[in-house]
């Protein structure tokens, strides 16, 4: 299983990854930032984060359930992009 991170913007990031071998209940995906973590489920293969800090590492582990049995952690890090405003006179 591998999980692939796409920066759409500073404050949003998708998620997808693909599904392994087997059947699977659920997906339990972790974003972590310093001392602040969120935790989400899901039964698809795609996540959309948004409210994200901009310029910021996040460390993403995502595990995978069928009944009792849950996966290894598969882990990516990934940093959100800097927002700049342009002012104009």
């Amino acid at each position: 299983m591998s999980v692939v991170p796409d920066v759409i913007s500073g404050t949003e990031v998708n998620v997808t990854w693909q599904a392994p071998a087997g059947s699977v209940d659920l997906y339990k995906l972790t974003l972590t930032s310093g001392l602040d973590s969120s935790t989400v489920t899901e039964t698809g293969t795609n996540f959309l984060f948004v409210g994200l800090a901009t310029g910021t590492e996040y460390v993403l582990r995502l595990q995978s359930q069928a009944g009792p049995v849950v996966s290894a952690p598969v882990e990516t890090t990934f940093i959100t992009s800097e927002c700049f405003a342009l002012l104009f006179g």
